[in-house]
């Protein structure tokens, strides 16, 4: 074990770089696309972080429906090399169409954020029919290195 100074405060972490959890966000309930969710407000370091997500569909459409809709899920953040916006998304196939309790859809990302700077992400939506598609969706930070 070893003893990090992030952001003025200490934190126990693995010297082979165990994650620290930086922050989690868990939504239910939803029937509309995201657009900005705030992962987290601000980095504590410049570094590689891994963000993950994970989406099931809780009520299936009248017709049909795309988890993730034509977009999927994105990350915004500013990337710690230059000081620029970055939007990245997951190297995944495309958005599920199953439209069933049982359709799901997760992945992960690695981004190189800059210190004091925020994380989101979008998530896209395709409901068709009288009912909407809704879906509760998972997303988690890490400290990598």
């Amino acid at each position: 074990m070893a003893v990090k100074k992030i952001n003025g405060s200490e934190q126990i972490t693995v010297q082979t770089g165990v994650p620290i959890n930086q922050a989690s966000v868990s939504l239910t309930a939803q029937a509309a696309a995201l657009a900005g969710q705030s992962i987290i407000a601000s980095l504590p370091a410049s570094g590689m972080y891994r963000v993950s997500w994970a989406a099931k569909v809780t009520q299936a459409a009248t017709t049909s429906s795309a988890l993730g809709g034509a977009n999927g899920f994105q990350v915004i953040y500013t990337d710690a090399t230059d000081s620029t916006a970055a939007v990245t998304s997951p190297a995944v196939a495309g958005a599920p169409t199953g439209n069933v309790l049982t359709t799901q859809w997760s992945g992960v990302v690695i981004i190189n954020g800059k210190t004091a700077t925020a994380v989101t992400c979008n998530f896209g939506y395709t409901s068709v029919g009288g009912t909407a598609m809704q879906y509760a969706i998972q997303i988690k930070i890490e400290t990598v290195g």
